[in-house]
C-alpha cells in the first residue's frame, strides 16, 4: 500500500478543485472563467502543456474554445 501511495505522487498531478463562471453571457460578450487548481504531485510539469477550455451548446456541439495564457511549468506542488 505504501508503494502504491508513492506512485500516485510521482511527478505532477493537477487536480481542479473549483471552476466557476457566470450563469449567462450576452452573444459576443466575454465569459470570465475562474478556477482553482492543486498540483498534488512532487514536481512541476516540464513541457509547455496548455490549459484549454471548450464551451458547448445545449446540443453538445463546441460553440467556442480557447487556451489559457497560464504556464503550468511554473506550478510547483501546492495550490493555485
Amino acid at each position: 500500500p505504501k508503494f502504491d501511495a508513492w506512485l500516485t505522487k510521482l511527478g505532477y498531478r493537477f487536480v481542479i478543485s473549483q471552476l466557476s463562471h457566470s450563469d449567462s453571457v450576452a452573444a459576443g460578450a466575454s465569459l470570465a472563467v475562474t478556477s482553482s487548481w492543486t498540483n498534488k504531485g512532487v514536481a512541476p510539469v516540464y513541457h509547455k502543456w496548455p490549459i484549454a477550455y471548450r464551451l458547448r451548446d445545449s446540443t453538445g456541439a463546441v460553440a467556442n474554445q480557447w487556451q489559457s495564457p497560464l504556464d503550468l511549468r511554473t506550478w510547483l506542488p501546492g495550490s493555485y
